[in-house]
């Protein structure tokens, strides 16, 4: 008699508040998942974390070429009762569908998803099919800087009036990497975000600010990190970091009427003390520097249980941490006494055991959140990189998508430096690539462009084995390490001819003129096309 198994992983209907509305997702365990994890109690009208999650999950595994894959940065704007738009920052376009989903597509540094009730459309800047094959048609992001290595990544925004105005920051990559240039303000008419088919493409044009350094060799203030509406007027909050090699950032304030929050002439800005200045240059910092509390570089700024409360992921590089700093007013000061972890991500650690993961960009979600729930929405990444500078995101997906908390409203009025009564959603599974290979991955931020040294080709063998022809083998340099191969004549002074790129390490060369000797050189490439050390020889042909 056969016997058959009871513990095959049983699908789930997870529910929550999504626009407006209760609304479930049904999510099938892939074949392999482990059963899933006992849920928090489901409360009727509330928003359900594990449901949130699994959503961008099913619309990113779902996408085609020009669709939202996998992106971080997310930001939500309610646009109308049934529609959000939820602006992200680096965002994956492409298909996931293979056998091990992994992000196959091509990426940009900013993009729009419209969900208006249970359905989502990308909008990003155009392109994106067939990008591969016509080149004119590569995606473009929904807000491009036209300047070579430098893009977008988004702030906060907010609707004013008609118009949704969304803050962007200009970074550019430098020796320090990214470096902080510049804030730039825009504004999207919710007219084209509420239509019934949203298009496809929409071109944002950005207005920057005068960028002002209160440091001399550190970063301007960069505006619009959180918005704070309070009545007519709106707190603008935004941070600036005096070393761009450490980067601890201080937070700055500036406050203005919503009606003209793009005019910076109508700002006046946080100068300490309680006092208020109209001048950008006389800006101080809310905290002081090296004092008390940094920031990250994406925050919320929200007023709950009667405080202002600062939410951030802890900015301690690879912390798993999400906390929060009241405050008695908007400009502070936060206390760090009374800092509360909200919630600590599972599996993460910036080192080989954890998949060098890392949590950042954590806010509140507006949008999401209810009278006693407050959503928080943030980023799961890997800062891995193998042999060939390829980011570990091309083997699975397990990671560059967002998640959600859920955190009782009535949290924070209680006192406790840990939350209680906080809802997460499932992990996606994730294969243990790097703990399988450690040594063929990297931490990218530990060099200054990102990628290892290109490994040199090693164990070199030339056999002629057949008139004409030359066999070269060598050692296996690493994953994703490409090699060119070139020849010439031994003894000529002409140029070496490319006769092959491969990604295995062995080539055969015909054609060649046998009794010949043969001058070969071998070129190790990274999947960004910088190479490593060149190996040469020569060999007698049959």
């Amino acid at each position: 008699m056969h016997r058959t198994s009871l513990r095959a992983p049983l699908a789930v209907v997870l529910c929550g508040v999504l626009t407006g509305a209760v609304a479930c997702v049904f999510v099938s365990p892939r074949p392999g998942d482990a059963d899933p994890p006992t849920a928090p109690p489901v409360v009727p009208g509330q928003p359900y974390a594990a449901a949130l999650t699994a959503e961008w999950v099913s619309y990113g595994r779902s996408a085609t070429c020009a669709d939202w894959a996998g992106g971080d940065g997310i930001q939500g704007v309610r646009v109308g009762r049934s529609t959000i738009a939820w602006f992200f920052s680096d965002t994956y376009l492409g298909t996931v569908r293979e056998s091990t989903p992994a992000f196959r597509g091509s990426m940009i540094n900013n993009s729009l998803v419209i969900q208006r009730e249970s359905k989502r459309t990308t909008v990003t800047g155009g392109g994106a099919c067939p990008w591969d094959r016509l080149p004119a048609a590569k995606p473009r992001p929904l807000l491009s800087s036209g300047r070579h290595k430098q893009w977008y990544w988004g702030g906060d925004g907010m609707v004013v009036g008609r118009h949704v105005v969304k803050f962007f920051h200009r970074f550019g990559w430098t020796t320090t990497r990214y470096e902080p240039l510049a804030t730039a303000v825009t504004t999207v008419p919710v007219r084209r975000l509420t239509a019934r088919d949203p298009a496809k493409a929409l071109r944002l044009r950005p207005r920057e600010l005068p960028a002002v350094t209160p440091v001399p060799g550190g970063t301007p203030i960069m505006w619009g990190a959180a918005l704070l509406p309070a009545g007519d007027d709106v707190y603008v909050y935004g941070w600036q970091a005096n070393d761009l090699r450490v980067q601890q950032k201080r937070l700055y304030l500036a406050k203005v009427a919503q009606r003209r929050l793009t005019d910076l002439t109508a700002w006046t800005f946080y100068a300490g003390a309680g006092r208020w200045t109209t001048a950008q240059a006389g800006a101080q910092p809310v905290q002081p520097y090296g004092a008390d509390i940094e920031v990250s570089s994406a925050f919320s700024v929200a007023q709950l249980g009667g405080r202002t409360w600062l939410v951030q992921n802890d900015p301690a590089f690879g912390s798993p941490s999400i906390v929060a700093y009241p405050a008695t007013a908007p400009w502070g000061p936060y206390d760090p006494r009374q800092r509360k972890v909200l919630y600590r991500a599972p599996g993460v650690g910036d080192d080989a055991a954890h998949d060098y993961k890392i949590v950042y960009d954590a806010r509140v979600m507006t949008p999401l959140s209810t009278r006693d729930t407050v959503v928080i929405g943030y980023n799961v990444n890997t800062v891995a990189v193998d042999a060939g500078c390829r980011s570990l995101n091309f083997y699975t997906d397990a990671f560059y998508r967002p998640r959600f908390i859920t955190v009782p409203t009535a949290e924070f009025t209680r006192r406790g430096g840990q939350a209680r009564g906080v809802g997460a959603g499932t992990e996606t599974p994730a294969p243990s690539i790097v703990r399988r290979q450690p040594s063929q991955w990297f931490h990218t931020w530990n060099y200054p462009e990102g990628c290892p040294p290109v490994p040199a080709v090693s164990g070199v063998t030339a056999t002629s084995n057949s008139p004409g022809t030359l066999t070269l083998s060598w050692r296996d340099a690493g994953s994703d390490v490409a090699y060119r191969v070139y020849r010439r004549p031994a003894g000529s002074r002409g140029d070496f001819i490319l006769v092959r790129t491969v990604t295995t390490p062995g080539v055969t060369l015909d054609g060649l003129t046998s009794g010949k000797r043969y001058e070969w050189r071998i070129r190790p490439i990274n999947w960004k096309n910088h190479s490593g050390p060149v190996v040469t020889g020569v060999a007698r042909v049959r």
